[in-house]
């Protein structure tokens, strides 16, 4: 086979002969060809077949991959798992969810045996099919192009790429290949099955495609190879305008500053929001146009609050920065010092109070002289008038009703307000600390004070409240 050769194997999908890669082989005449032709190259390859048990001849299908992997001295890996009831489970459609299995499996397999890759038996054919089927899910460039030879799927493994040495190759020829070498190979029936929208794209609407145009196939395969190299331009601008808007990313949340990503093109802003959501979406196709264009248009009329978007994925404006996250899953940042909701707690003075996620807070008294209150100190450090304070002091969240009087102000206002007003992010309000004197709030860490506990000419003794995280600066200290 031409188009299967050494070249392409070590050019384009990166392979080479030093260590094993990790084959995937259900059985069917495409990854069977895929196992011969690596071996006929003199590629060490470990053999692993995934059992979905969507058919009840399908423990036969994994009986004879093993059994083929013995005569032909190769390594064997099975994997199992129930997919329709992980379908059910999760959400997701069938073929998803048995997607997500076999990765996962085939991944895991490819790390637990040192592989420098997994290969699947991915055709031209299937390359025309997906092309297709993200178009009919009105997908945006990206879907366009389809699959490629090498890449790193990050939800599977962040160093094991996954390669398709077979995107090149139809599979007609593939069949006339298995037969002139006399290579058996397995049907699996569940190709034909309709539920399975792929099957109805292969069997229904392709063949009705080749009335209109009998090089519809190759049409399509060219088109998806020629979008990638435009799709490199995209992606390039894209990943540059990412890095000027990205606040801060973390595995359960990352944020967008607004101001930077207002001052985007239109069509970059797409592209990150559709970036963005898909770090965290059950959806594998993503977000529609119709879910991008609202929350572009929510972000660009700057009133806090929060939107939602396909396979789960909430956003959330508060100001300056826009949150991506799964939904329900409200990031907890270790910059802030939250604590649990409802909490009551008691300070001693002096004394320190150990918080969630390494926060202190100290207490200690001094003599007015002995301190001297500048501009521009830490916000998470405060100064009161110790005479005015009744003990105990209580740290506790906010109730209902809760009054505060912030410094500097002619009187007190609702807690609620004030806490809109200094742009506190609305999903940690009700486990932001606060350090009471009684039932008067006397400071809101990293805010303000209350008017009536300032320190006067008239005061004598000073209470000194300092939160921090341990082993952090207070330059890292942010709200």
């Amino acid at each position: 086979m031409r188009l299967v050769d050494e070249s392409l194997l070590c050019e384009i999908c990166g392979l080479n002969k030093n260590s094993p890669i990790l084959v995937g082989v259900s059985g069917g005449p495409d990854s069977v060809f895929l196992w011969h032709r690596l071996l006929e190259l003199g590629f060490p390859v470990v053999i692993a077949h995934f059992d979905h048990g969507l058919r009840p001849d399908s423990r036969a299908d994994a009986e004879w991959v093993k059994e083929q992997a013995s005569r032909l001295n190769c390594r064997f890996i099975l994997g199992q798992g129930d997919v329709e009831t992980y379908a059910k489970q999760s959400g997701l459609s069938l073929e998803a969810a048995a997607r997500q299995m076999r990765y996962h499996f085939l991944f895991e397999a490819a790390e637990a045996n040192k592989c420098q890759a997994v290969a699947v038996g991915h055709t031209a054919d299937d390359q025309v099919e997906t092309v297709l089927l993200h178009l009919l899910r009105g997908s945006g460039l990206k879907g366009l192009c389809g699959m490629r030879f090498r890449m790193i799927i990050a939800e599977f493994s962040a160093s094991i790429p996954l390669v398709r040495p077979l995107l090149g190759v139809w599979r007609r020829d593939i069949e006339v290949y298995l037969a002139q070498n006399k290579i058996a190979f397995r049907q699996d029936t569940t190709n034909r099955d309709p539920r399975f929208l792929r099957n109805r794209v292969r069997h229904e609407l392709l063949p009705i495609l080749d009335t209109y145009n009998p090089q519809i196939r190759r049409h399509l395969w060219q088109m998806s190879f020629s979008l990638q190299a435009d799709y490199q331009i995209v992606d390039h601008v894209v990943q540059n305008a990412w890095q000027r808007c990205l606040g801060e990313e973390r595995p359960d949340y990352l944020t967008f500053k607004r101001a930077e990503f207002c001052a985007e093109a239109e069509g970059v802003r797409a592209n990150l929001i559709k970036e963005a959501a898909g770090r965290f979406s059950r959806d594998l196709y993503g977000s529609n146009f119709v879910s991008i264009t609202r929350v572009m248009r929510f972000i660009q009329d700057g009133q806090p609050g929060q939107v939602e978007m396909e396979g789960g994925v909430q956003v959330v404006l508060d100001h300056s920065l826009i949150y991506f996250f799964p939904r329900g899953n409200w990031p907890v940042i270790p910059q802030w010092p939250l604590v649990s909701p409802g909490a009551l707690i008691e300070i001693d003075v002096p004394g320190s109070l150990i918080l969630n996620e390494g926060w202190i807070l100290e207490t200690s008294l001094a003599q007015s002289q002995e301190i001297t209150v500048s501009g521009g100190q830490d916000p998470f450090t405060a100064y009161l008038d110790y005479a005015t304070l009744r003990p105990p002091l209580l740290l506790r969240t906010r109730k209902p009703g809760d009054r505060f009087w912030p410094y500097g102000m002619s009187g007190p206002m609702r807690l609620s307000d004030f806490m809109v007003n200094v742009h506190l992010p609305r999903w940690v309000r009700d486990r932001w600390p606060l350090v009471f004197s009684g039932d008067s709030l006397v400071w809101v860490p990293g805010f303000r004070i209350a008017h009536p506990h300032r320190l006067t000419p008239f005061t004598r003794e000073v209470l000194k409240l300092r939160m921090y995280r341990q082993n952090k600066s207070s330059s890292d200290h942010c709200c």
